[in-house]
Order: structure tokens, then sequence, then C-alpha cells
């Protein structure tokens, strides 16, 4: 199917003097001749993809240009490598918003929190640096590879973890079994135990990403694929847990 640059800045919602000149730099490829409108085939529209995650990670048009053209890998290499970076960014951005929300409580009750939990979440380059000794590039490339391979394993086994999980809940609830019971209340422990791996959560905060389960309608949608219902289930089992055992 065919596109117009009408069409690519309605589905990007990128104006138009934006995308010509990513054509303008090589990094768009159009079809059509001189008495035509430029069409964009399928192709301009993963590129396209390319281009806007690499804009979101704040990366210049000559550094988009540079790495478009010149890295040796190919398309689904670049997309497992976005994905990765998303991921990790999420979870830091989870981890400033659950800073944010602690310190909001902490001014509400009238008491100070640690030092340290004011400050989770935030990128390195807003953090004192602490240079070391300079490395190689090839040095460099090392550090990053085992980086790299470190957070997918993390991530790959969080993933196991929280599958687990949902599979348990939702055996429970095809069982009848109620939030409140024993059983699920050990199921939704582990879920505190995996949350815990990125911030310890008071009952408020808990509390709080019960309700976002079922307010987002992506993390709805995520629990429903188990069960229909189950983003609530897992909300209220996460009530009655944070009630019972955390302050």
């Amino acid at each position: 199917m065919q596109y117009t640059l009408d069409d690519l800045s309605s589905f990007t919602g990128v104006d138009q003097e934006t995308l010509t000149s990513y054509e303008e730099e090589g990094l768009l490829e159009s079809h059509g001749d001189v008495d035509h409108a430029p069409k964009y085939g399928y192709d301009s529209l993963l590129a396209l993809q390319q281009i806007m995650l690499y804009r979101e990670r704040s990366l210049s048009v000559n550094q988009i240009k540079e790495r478009m053209q010149s890295e040796p890998k190919e398309l689904l290499g670049r997309l497992h490598d976005h994905r990765l970076h998303l991921l990790r960014e999420s979870s830091r951005i989870h981890t400033l918003i659950q800073s944010v929300d602690e310190t909001i409580e902490s001014l509400e009750l009238h008491k100070e929190i640690e030092p340290d939990h004011l400050f989770r979440g935030f990128s390195e380059e807003e953090r004192s640096e602490k240079k070391g000794p300079s490395l190689s590039p090839s040095e460099i490339e090392m550090e990053l590879s085992n980086s790299t391979t470190r957070v997918q394993e993390e991530y790959l086994s969080s993933q196991e973890t929280l599958d687990m999980i949902n599979e348990q809940l939702q055996q429970a609830m095809e069982r009848g079994l109620t939030p409140a019971s024993e059983e699920v209340q050990r199921t939704v422990r582990m879920h505190l135990d995996w949350v815990k791996q990125f911030y310890t959560p008071t009952a408020t905060i808990y509390k709080g990403l019960a309700d976002l389960y079922v307010d987002k309608i992506q993390y709805r949608e995520i629990y429903n694929r188990y069960h229909p219902g189950m983003a609530e289930y897992m909300r209220d089992s996460m009530l009655v847990l944070a009630d019972r055992e955390l302050k």
C-alpha cells in the first residue's frame, strides 16, 4: 500500500515540513515522479518509526542518519535495542514516580524519609559524576555488551516471575477463590516481593499501584488477557495485602 505525506503526518503527528527534511537527509525514501506527489511504502513507515524512536532518545538528525546508514545491524536488531532501552527507561521512570509518591506521602504525614529515597530513579547525568580511569573503545564496547546482556537476563527472569504470578491468579479465579483467601494472598505476596526489586512501597503506594492496574487500559488489558475481570481481581487482592501487611 502507498501512503502520502499527509498520511504520514496524520499517523505520527509530525508536521510535513519535518517529514520532508527527513527525506532530504536521506532517512526516508519516497516513490513517484515529478508529475505526482511523493508516495511512501511500508518500508518508509518502518524507517519513520526508527527515526522517531531515536528522537525519543534525544539523538540529533545527523546522529540518526549515521546510525541508520552505518550501523551493521538489521532492522530487527535495532528494534530489540530500542525495546531494551525503553524497558530500562520504563523501570527508571516507574522508580521516579514512586519516589515522588513517597515524598508526597511524607509531606502529608509531616515526617522525613531516608535521604536516598528522594533521589531514586534519576538518570546518571543528573547525579554528581565520579570520574574513573578512562576506558579504551574496546573496553567501553565490552562494558556496554555486558550491561546489555545483564539487563536482558534480568528482564527475562522478571517476566517469568510475573507470568507465574498471573497464571496462579488465573487458576485461583477459575477455582472461585476470593481475593482474601490465603492461597491468593500468598501469590500476591510474591508480586509484592517482585515490586520490592525496584522500591519498597508503603500501603498507600501499593494501593495506588493496584488502582493503576484497573484505571490504565494498557495494564487492564494485560491482566484481562489471562481471565476476564482479572485486573479487578488483582487490585482487590493487592488491597487486602496492603491492609494486612503494609504500613
